[in-house]
């Protein structure tokens, strides 16, 4: 399986921080290759064509979307009221119109003697430190712990004048009012929760406490107004979108340095930002106006249309599969997996209280009581989930999967999970540990018996696996190189009465062990995860670097004008599914051969087939030339090795070539001087592939690097001598412009 590429969205959505990060494309790019979308019928005693998509896990409002727009009917189960309101509002958004009219009569409505809009706006008002006129804060900067903001931003409308300034005294004891009566504001949205008596009152409480005063009388005010409207169902839907984006930015797990963009625990950064709420609902407006055409949406047991739509199960697969009466034909199986987020499930049973009451909470307070989520938990409730969709699926039918931010633990739990509840793995393919795994399970006609891992010998897998990709890899591909090779033989079954977190462990141990044996690491860390693992052995004739800037440089010579998506869908089906190579890398081949502009890759002219033969016959010439001045003896190897000779000894070793492949490096004869003569554009890429493999690194040091437009230059100097040269070399360094590993 070859990795299907997709485009970031140009706008993430609302609450993207907690939903899994999804390229657009991917899922309807492999539905197109895998299944066909038209000619069902509603009738679900037949099933002559391809009729319907399962989506068990509702996680991923964009992936579900993507394949109704694609025109397949996808039934999805979801036990959260949130993400139920999530996949209608997405479908189906209500008019930017709408928004701006449920916002009017929010603004409009009264708060006492005076408008709403007018009552918390005051709640932000400061002072320009410039003009010294009144303006609205933009955001507070916090540190954990403290009663008061360590700074206000503003922007002043006035003069124009922004930055940052200290807390003034009126600054202080407006915030002095609102902690005055914070209490009882915090009753009330308890109580919205959870009742009184709730045993899981006291969860409830400590997650209040990540909202601060001034927010949380925001979203308290703004909550109550939204029960007393009387707004079409439109426009409060639209209130209601708004409302969930505000309780997402009124907390304080917005990290002020960056760190945990995506928080899964409820932890105060040390630094953190509280955003001006009144200001930031007229913004979150344009997380959920749409521009693509509606989607049809219904609730089961109404159907949507056969040209494809949402229908929506108001629960778990479990409460849909032990459902008695006819089912849709489902003819295969997508989800992005879902990932245990305390932060989350958390914070949302807390906004689906403010917007729908206590009672609205009840399928979430599971969610409230479990304060710890380990692999092995996650396991067991991907195992239990994936055994339902078992009885929902004929046998052979296809279920792609995304595992978004993956890593060892999280990767193993998934597949362990699947083979444990019969699904058997037809492909899988990742690029790097930053984006999503890409997983195709077959179920499986009958389930599947469990065999000893031990059998399965890892360390030949790997070794393998590393002799084709010719390079180093990070742990995460050994270790789903080795999942693939034990799940082959069944050895990832894990059944219910063992115990999951020993077994997991087992496994975890069992691809340890073959790494270390198998593999030489390079890192700085003793955590097997970091860095980088190789085989103890010179590099290979043909990495997978030079493989793919080999292959990229002849696309680009046939299309000399490209986008990128059309590179990757060229460069990765020639790579097995295991072997994807990086953004990264395809950007550091394109930055240089081709240059971009308006969103287009353009070949160089110097880097056209025939610029670059002539290029080099006239660099050939000019060593020749070069190597008379320095009063050597030009002897030429082959077409791209010159020796510079002194009384038939040779002083200099001269390697010449157009690109930046290396995999004839480690067979280079000895020599007291090594040349490497590339073209400038060349030497960032063969920095940075050096940066993807230590042995290459390390050989590259006895070379010294003379690009050829220093060479022309040393041609034009009236007095060159072997020191001289010896200087021009020193005077133009390798670029280190990449100077760390860029995503493998």
């Amino acid at each position: 399986m070859s990795y299907l590429p997709g485009i970031l969205p140009a706008d993430p959505g609302p609450l993207a921080r907690f939903l899994p990060p999804l390229e657009e494309g991917i899922v309807a790019r492999w539905l197109q290759e895998n299944l066909a979308p038209g000619g069902w019928t509603k009738d679900f005693s037949t099933t002559e064509s391809p009729a319907w998509l399962l989506d068990p896990f509702g996680s991923a409002p964009r992936l579900a979307l993507e394949a109704a727009r694609a025109g397949y009917r996808i039934l999805v189960t979801i036990h959260h009221p949130l993400f139920f309101f999530l996949y209608q509002t997405l479908a189906d958004p209500p008019a930017e119109s709408d928004f701006s009219a449920a916002l009017a009569g929010l603004a409009a409505a009264r708060k006492g003697d005076e408008r709403l809009e007018l009552h918390l706006a005051q709640l932000y008002r400061t002072t320009c430190p410039s003009c010294e006129r009144a303006i609205s804060a933009e955001s507070y900067l916090w540190r954990k712990g403290e009663k008061a903001p360590a700074a206000i931003r503003y922007a002043c409308p006035h003069c124009g004048q922004r930055g940052e300034q200290p807390p003034a005294p009126s600054d202080l004891e407006l915030l002095a009012r609102l902690q005055a009566t914070d209490g009882l504001h915090r009753a009330r949205a308890l109580e919205r929760v959870v009742p009184l008596n709730d045993p899981q009152r006291p969860l409830v409480e400590e997650a209040l406490t990540h909202y601060l005063p001034r927010p949380l009388y925001v979203l308290s005010t703004l909550t109550n107004r939204l029960q007393s409207l009387d707004l079409p169902p439109r426009r409060r839907q639209a209130l209601i979108a708004l409302l969930i984006s505000l309780c997402d930015l009124g907390n304080d797990l917005w990290a002020l340095s960056g760190e945990r963009p995506r928080p899964r625990q409820l932890s105060t950064p040390s630094q953190f930002l509280e955003h001006n709420l009144w200001q930031e609902i007229e913004n979150a407006i344009s997380q959920w106006v749409s521009h693509a055409a509606p989607v049809p949406v219904t609730i089961w047991p109404e159907l949507p249309p056969p040209e494809g739509g949402l229908c929506l199960f108001r629960g778990r697969v479990r409460d849909f599969a032990r459902q008695e009466g006819p089912r849709p034909p489902f003819q295969a199986a997508i989800a992005a997996l879902p990932r245990p987020n305390q932060a989350f499930w958390t914070l949302s049973a807390l906004w689906v209280g403010w917007i729908w009451g206590a009672e609205a909470v009840a399928p979430l307070k599971r969610l409230l009581e479990r304060r710890r989520y380990d692999w092995a938990w996650n396991m067991e409730a991907l195992r239990a989930a994936l055994g339902h969709v078992f009885r929902l699926l004929p046998a052979g039918a296809p279920f792609f999967a995304l595992l978004a931010e993956p890593e060892a633990a999280a990767l193993t739990a998934a597949l362990c999970a699947a083979q444990s509840a019969s699904f058997k793995l037809r492909e899988l393919a990742l690029r790097t540990p930053h984006d999503a795994v890409q997983i195709t399970w077959e179920r499986a006609a009958a389930p599947l018996a469990a065999h000893p891992a031990e059998g399965v010998r890892l360390q030949e897998v790997l070794q393998g696996f590393l002799r084709q990709r010719g390079e180093p890899a990070p742990y995460f591909h050994l270790q789903a190189a080795a999942l693939c090779a034990l799940e082959k033989e069944n050895a990832l079954v894990i059944s219910p009465s063992s115990e999951t977190e020993p077994a997991l462990k087992t496994i975890h141990l069992h691809i340890q062990k073959a790494v270390q044996d198998t593999c030489q690491h390079w890192s700085a860390h003793e955590s097997p995860e970091s860095g980088l693992w190789g085989l103890n052995t010179p590099p290979g004739a043909d990495s997978l670097a030079d493989r793919v800037e080999r292959l990229l440089v002849q696309f680009l010579q046939k299309h000399p004008q490209v986008t990128f998506l059309e590179v990757e869908d060229a460069l990765y089906p020639q790579f097995d599914g295991l072997q994807t190579p990086s953004r990264g890398l395809l950007y550091a081949v394109l930055t240089s051969y081709a240059e971009r502009r308006e969103g287009l890759w353009y070949l160089r002219p110097e880097d056209t087939a025939s610029a670059r033969r002539a290029a080099l016959k006239e660099m050939a010439r000019q060593l020749e030339q070069l190597g008379e001045r320095l009063r050597y003896v030009n002897r030429w190897v082959d077409g791209s090795t010159l020796l510079w000779m002194e009384e038939e000894r040779v002083e200099v070793l001269i390697r010449l070539q157009a690109s930046a492949q290396c995999g004839w490096l480690a067979a280079a004869p000895a020599a007291p001087r090594r040349l490497l003569v590339i073209p400038g554009g060349r030497v960032g890429l063969l920095m940075y592939k050096s940066g993807r493999d230590p042995r290459l690194a390390s050989l590259l040091g006895a070379w010294s690097i003379l690009k050829f437009r220093r060479l022309r230059l040393m041609q034009e100097l009236p007095l060159l001598t072997r020191e001289t040269f010896e200087e021009q070399l020193r005077l133009d360094p390798p670029e280190h412009a990449l100077n760390q590993m860029m995503l493998f």
